[in-house]
């Protein structure tokens, strides 16, 4: 039922549903009908909450310009990380040169090579949830998922909050509904009752380049539309 449209995305992000028992939160973003705002929700997602946590941000889509949008110098990225992971090479110095920071939160940059994103296995997202957790202070990581994530259901699984960016209409209710059957089979725990579907009325049409591209979204009708949605409730971390 539509029933968690209706509500801001702080009565969901004040609940917890995952039984990760620590203290990394995981906050999953994944559009199942492909909206073209999905990043720029998470970037502006990410920022409106590192002003009281410790984010980090993980792009795991495939093509999505970041480097470009957001002037990124990015020398390493989720590929590179996650290759030093399966290699145990992981010394604080090296694993840190892979994070870069944005505004209030840090970021890894996303697969430039696309194909990579396939290869990026559970096994490969455990190792660095947990590197996470016992290695450095981030309390809160987004996760921007893509269509190439090899089996996203088990991926959010790990998720206490799922945001899931739509659009009004007919055609994209069918691709919703879809989506919810599948997790309701895959994962029949009742993990569909985590998703938090966003409608989102804006289109990348306006997006122009200069500047900083962060700032923009933040400070614009879009970013204020999800600062709303975000306070709509508290947080029990934050009351």
């Amino acid at each position: 039922r539509d029933a968690q449209e209706s509500r801001g995305l702080g009565d969901v992000y004040k609940r917890q549903f995952t039984d990760r028992l620590t203290k990394l939160e995981i906050i999953g973003v994944y559009s199942p009908i492909g909206h073209e705002m999905q990043m720029p929700f998470s970037m502006v997602l990410s920022s409106v909450l590192a002003k009281q946590r410790r984010i980090l941000y993980i792009n795991l889509m495939q093509n999505t310009g970041f480097l470009q949008l957001f002037d990124s110098q990015a020398e390493y990225d989720i590929g590179d990380l996650t290759l030093r992971l399966r290699r145990g090479t992981t010394e604080s110095e090296q694993f840190f040169q892979s994070i870069y920071e944005m505004g209030d939160f840090s970021y890894v940059a996303p697969f430039r090579n696309p194909e990579q994103l396939g290869e990026f296995q559970m096994d490969d997202y455990r190792k660095l949830l947990a590197h996470l957790e016992e290695n450095t202070k981030f309390d809160t990581v987004v996760f921007d998922f893509g269509a190439g994530i090899p089996s996203i259901a088990a991926f959010l699984e790990e998720c206490s909050s799922i945001y899931c960016p739509v659009k009004e209409g007919y055609f994209y209710e069918c691709q919703k509904a879809e989506f919810v059957h599948y997790l309701e089979q895959v994962k029949p725990d009742g993990m569909s009752e985590r998703l938090q579907f966003v409608n989102l009325p804006f289109t990348a049409k306006g997006i122009r380049g200069g500047g900083n591209m962060l700032e923009q979204l933040v400070w614009s009708e879009f970013g204020d539309y999800i600062s709303c949605l975000l306070y709509t409730s508290p947080s029990p971390r934050d009351s």
